[in-house]
């Protein structure tokens, strides 16, 4: 499963390898995890948002807001052409930032500490100028994203326990195993293994009920 804390490291792992030498760091409260020694520039991972949807088919989706700032101090007397520089300078960075996330993964297969990396880019990514900050003189870019992750070849796992029961008919025994083996039909890029991950939800709802196992949809909302 794809959470919030291991898309905080893959999106930690891309700024630091930034050829600018940008510091991260976690801020939620001003007052608790502000640094004063802190070296600039800087990217400051704000509080995600989550939400999950399930579609018409029951299967569900976790979306995950990202809102992150890339800022860098300057002068308390800065000009306007000051400014603004910096803010292009921070704007180009976080795009460069987000270009690599997307092509390390989300367009590539990855494994994240032995976690399949499935996600997807829920909409527009927003930059937004920030700048003179109440408490320091920063400058730079807000970048927001969605992105969303799909259950996966988890939606299958809550069925596992009904199994040895259901499997001890001849017909039973044939649909657990076509059930089983529904996942192998995911294959593909990802913008065609999703509609496939859909297509073997809906045959495995149809065996399940035939052999009384229940809805694997309405497992799905245990393994997310």
């Amino acid at each position: 499963m794809v959470t919030v804390n291991v898309i905080r490291e893959l999106m930690k792992a891309v700024v630091e390898s930034y050829r600018e030498g940008i510091a991260w760091a976690s801020q939620w409260s001003e007052v608790l995890d502000s640094d004063g020694d802190r070296h600039y520039p800087a990217c400051l991972w704000s509080p995600p948002t989550v939400n999950l949807t399930a579609d018409e088919n029951g299967i569900i989706t976790e979306s995950i807001g990202i809102d992150i700032a890339f800022v860098d101090n300057h002068a308390s007397d800065r000009t306007g052409e000051q400014r603004d520089q910096v803010y292009e300078r921070m704007q180009t960075v976080a795009a460069h930032v987000w270009m690599r996330f997307t092509e390390r993964y989300m367009q590539e297969e990855a494994i994240y500490q032995g976690v399949n990396i499935a996600l997807r880019q829920g909409g527009p990514v927003t930059f937004t100028a920030i700048w003179d900050g109440p408490e320091s003189q920063m400058t730079g870019c807000r970048m927001t994203v969605t992105v969303t992750s799909p259950a996966g070849g988890d939606w299958y796992i809550g069925l596992l326990a009904g199994f040895d029961e259901a499997s001890r008919t001849p017909r039973g025994y044939e649909a657990c195993v076509r059930m089983l083996r529904l996942p192998e039909t995911v294959t593909g890029y990802r913008e065609i293994r999703y509609p496939k991950m859909a297509a073997a939800r809906e045959q495995a709802a149809l065996l399940a009920r035939e052999i009384g196992l229940g809805d694997p949809n309405k497992a799905s909302l245990v393994s997310v």
